[in-house]
């Protein structure tokens, strides 16, 4: 199952989209195509020529709708920071399916009574092409996924050379980056003063500093609470593209989640 901040980022993109493009208007407007190729009154019959127009203008809107869902489940991987499993292509694959086939569905509906069960047709100009689209889109989500394994892989190892790690008895200590800021992850106070003064010095922007700060805080303030995994969350996918700055406080942070 896809982790619950991805999904939490990529919906309202899903959502506003569909909102800009009602499914309903789109398919008219088709429909409205096709017939300006020579068939009045729209629907019913269509020649060999209008039912490909129908066919090949439907399979390219249920492209440009795949793609977009696709390009957000791929950012929001990223600005979730999260991690490799066994199933994610296939968690992947799965969510694309669940938000297109609503859609697809209405789409055969749509096409099927153009072709007026001529089976040759249908397969032809949209279930041929929507099934290669499809596959085509799999394989990219497979091979996204081996690429995110390996790059993951490589982060952790790089934070494995770069944070020392003392976890001794009840009051276990972190060193960040194998300096002395050894911090007893009991006491959240110092890990939240050492982020934010990552953040004061190796964020540029002024708004988004600003932004961090105000998560770090959040964060702080939930520590112990049922909302902290929400805030850190918020706080990470925030500082997704930094993780130079956040990179080596995940662990003392991740020490601090509810157990």
């Amino acid at each position: 199952m896809l982790p619950e901040q991805v999904l939490k980022l990529a919906t309202p993109f899903v959502e506003a989209f569909d909102r800009e493009h009602i499914i309903e208007v789109e398919f008219r407007n088709i429909w409205r195509k096709a017939a300006e190729k020579g068939v009045l009154g729209g629907r019913v019959p269509m020649s060999g020529t209008t039912l490909h127009v129908l066919g090949r203008d439907t399979v390219e809107l249920l492209e440009m709708r795949t793609r977009f869902i696709w390009e957000q489940l791929k950012q929001a991987v990223a600005a979730a920071d999260a991690d490799w499993y066994d199933g994610l292509a296939a968690d992947l694959v799965k969510q694309v399916e669940i938000w297109n086939t609503p859609v697809i569905n209405r789409a055969k509906r749509e096409i099927g009574q153009a072709a007026r069960g001529e089976t040759i047709a249908y397969n032809s100009v949209f279930d041929s092409p929507l099934a290669n689209m499809i596959a085509k889109l799999n394989a990219e989500i497979a091979l996204f996924a081996a690429n995110h394994k390996v790059t993951m892989k490589k982060r952790k190892e790089a934070f494995m050379q770069n944070i020392t790690y003392n976890l001794n008895g009840p009051n276990p200590r972190v060193n960040i980056n194998s300096t002395d800021l050894s911090i007893n992850i009991s006491n959240s106070e110092k890990i939240f003063a050492e982020l934010r003064k990552a953040i004061e010095s190796g964020i540029k922007d002024t708004e988004l500093r600003a932004e961090l700060l105000t998560k770090a805080t959040d964060a702080e303030r939930a520590v112990g609470t049922g909302d902290f995994l929400k805030k850190y969350s918020e706080l990470i996918a925030h500082g997704a593209n930094h993780m130079t700055v956040f990179g080596p406080f995940v662990p003392a942070l991740t020490q601090l989640l509810p157990q």
